[in-house]
């Protein structure tokens, strides 16, 4: 059998995006197939893979966690045509959002944990909930804290997750992954 990477291109891009590309077509051969053992409160089931958008797909892997961090601070530099340090975006939010010791924040879509991480520093309680077990294990390494509960949950699903309300919640760059935006936000607003 050919080895499906061997016409790829050059380069550990083109082979990483060849392998994702492989990854996401192929459905996990257990339909749950989603990776829980990571010691975090188990929220709602979650989607069915091929309902996933196909930028929630590749935050499975391993590879997406590992590299979110680093795209994450090109892109916002990318995007704003300047310089945007994760100590900047971290001043904005704050100044912004205001939050204060012992609220309690939801932290939807967390990915690698920027925001939790920022407001555990405040002394907030946060849960941070994201689909993805690779996200989520990366977060814990990156925002280690014991004012974060980590939660792999769908909350585009009605009753996902836990459903206490917050005194605040933000969504980073989770909003435009999401394949049902209204119900999504929908679903945030009620724990409000």
């Amino acid at each position: 059998m050919k080895n499906p990477l061997a016409d790829v291109g050059h380069g550990p891009w083109a082979r990483s995006l060849a392998t994702s590309a492989l990854v996401l077509a192929a459905p996990p051969s257990n339909r749950a197939g989603y990776p829980f053992g990571l010691g975090v409160a188990s929220g709602a089931p979650l989607p069915d893979w091929e309902r996933l958008t196909p930028a929630q797909r590749t935050n499975f892997l391993p590879l997406t966690a590992w590299g979110y961090s680093w795209w994450r601070r090109r892109s916002l530099s990318l995007l704003s045509g300047q310089a945007f340090s994760p100590e900047r975006e971290a001043r904005l939010f704050l100044a912004l959002c205001r939050p204060q010791a012992g609220e309690s924040w939801l932290d939807a879509g967390t990915s690698t944990g920027f925001y939790a991480g920022v407001l555990a520093a405040q002394g907030c309680r946060v849960r941070a909930t994201d689909l993805s077990a690779a996200m989520l294990r990366q977060a814990q390494r990156e925002q280690p804290s014991a004012q974060i509960v980590w939660e792999q949950a769908n909350l585009e699903a009605a009753g996902a997750g836990n459903a206490q309300s917050y005194d605040g919640i933000t969504v980073g760059a989770t909003l435009n992954e999401t394949a049902h935006p209204a119900l999504f936000l929908a679903q945030l607003e009620r724990r409000l």
